[in-house]
């Protein structure tokens, strides 16, 4: 997203840092979300093992990734670890970034579970999901 001009507005680095964060905090405030997002700085490693040691149990995880090959797969495994029963992980870019489509299909393979679609699996961006 830093070197996608489609981005900039997102990626505003007016003080060194990018105004995503902030455009996330205006969402939550405005969907009065404030209650039920709980919203961590850190990498997707550093929050798993946090929720973790804290013994955290998740209902739903949305992972977006950084969409390079090898990470979707860690944060599958990291988050659906975390996942109580029942519990879903989801997530999108399978058709538009090849290294998330072949981890979502490779952590398919490595739970035996066929990996379920919001929408048609040909569309241009499906969801995709797994349930624990």
């Amino acid at each position: 997203m830093w070197l996608r001009p489609e981005f900039d507005i997102y990626m505003n680095k007016s003080d060194g840092n990018p105004d995503l964060f902030k455009h996330f905090i205006n969402s939550v405030i405005k969907f009065g979300k404030e209650e039920s997002i709980i919203p961590l700085r850190s990498s997707s490693v550093v929050a798993a093992r946090m929720l973790e040691v804290l013994a955290y149990k998740i209902d739903a995880v949305y992972l977006d990734s950084a969409h390079e090959s090898g990470e979707t797969f860690m944060e599958l495994n990291l988050y659906f670890d975390l996942l109580r029963d029942g519990g879903v992980i989801f997530g999108d870019d399978y058709n538009i970034f090849p290294a998330v489509k072949k981890d979502v299909d490779l952590f398919s393979e490595v739970i035996n579970q066929k990996v379920t679609f919001f929408n048609n699996k040909n569309s241009k961006n499906p969801i995709w999901m797994f349930k624990k």
